[in-house]
């Protein structure tokens, strides 16, 4: 720069100055719009994880003694009581000697039957005989059974009885090992996610109405 030009820069700057310090000046108010932070607090759900316990029932397995009752079936005659009767010498049609032998027949079973009686027949003057009859008798029933015989006469007699068989079921009971399934409480835990209410800082931005001042010359130059 030449000394000619330095010289004129520097009294501009000076006339400047001088202006500034020498010109009277005021303060006028003016309207600025300027952002401020504001912190509010909101309230949110905020998740929490805690531990939980609680209990269940768990089967387990324990062998223990059992009664229980078996069935079974058993066959037995049915009972009775024999009574000896009598007998009767008889001439038959034929003109043949002849005779009856009886007894009497009671049945106390719970079940009536068909009976056989088998007789053994001594003859009267040497010789054996044998003669059978069946007959039905009720429970609880007594009847008269009884047999006949043709071509001699009867010295004694003696006879056997055939009851009829019966079915019954019986029970008995007979201790067994069984496994048995039982219950015990155990606690348990679990993880479960809980919720709560907690206060967030938040920051907002506001715009705010605010009187600023300025400097200006009272010529009407501000600056």
């Amino acid at each position: 720069m030449s000394k000619k030009k330095r010289a004129m820069t520097t009294g501009l700057v000076v006339l400047f100055l001088a202006f500034v310090l020498l010109v009277p000046v005021r303060q006028e108010p003016y309207v600025a719009y300027e952002q401020h932070p504001i912190t509010t607090y909101v309230d949110v759900q905020e998740p929490y994880s805690v531990t939980e316990y609680y209990t269940v029932q768990e089967p387990y397995t324990v062998t223990e003694d059992v009664w229980v009752e078996k069935s079974s079936t058993i066959t037995s005659p049915l009972t009775y009581i024999a009574v000896r009767g009598s007998s009767s010498s008889h001439t038959f049609d034929s003109s043949l000697p002849g005779f009856y032998a009886w007894i009497y027949l009671q049945n106390t079973d719970s079940e009536g039957g068909f009976f056989q009686v088998d007789f053994d027949l001594k003859l009267l003057g040497g010789g054996w005989a044998k003669e059978s009859a069946v007959v039905y008798i009720p429970s609880g029933a007594q009847k008269k059974v009884e047999v006949s015989h043709i071509g001699c006469y009867l010295d004694s007699f003696d006879w056997d009885v055939k009851a009829p068989l019966k079915t019954t079921e019986v029970y008995t009971s007979v201790c067994e090992k069984q496994e048995v399934i039982k219950y015990r409480d155990v606690q348990v835990s679990r993880q479960v996610t809980k919720y709560r209410i907690v206060s967030k800082e938040r920051t907002d931005w506001k715009t705010l109405q605010v009187i600023r001042y300025r400097q200006v010359s009272i010529v009407g130059i501000g600056w």
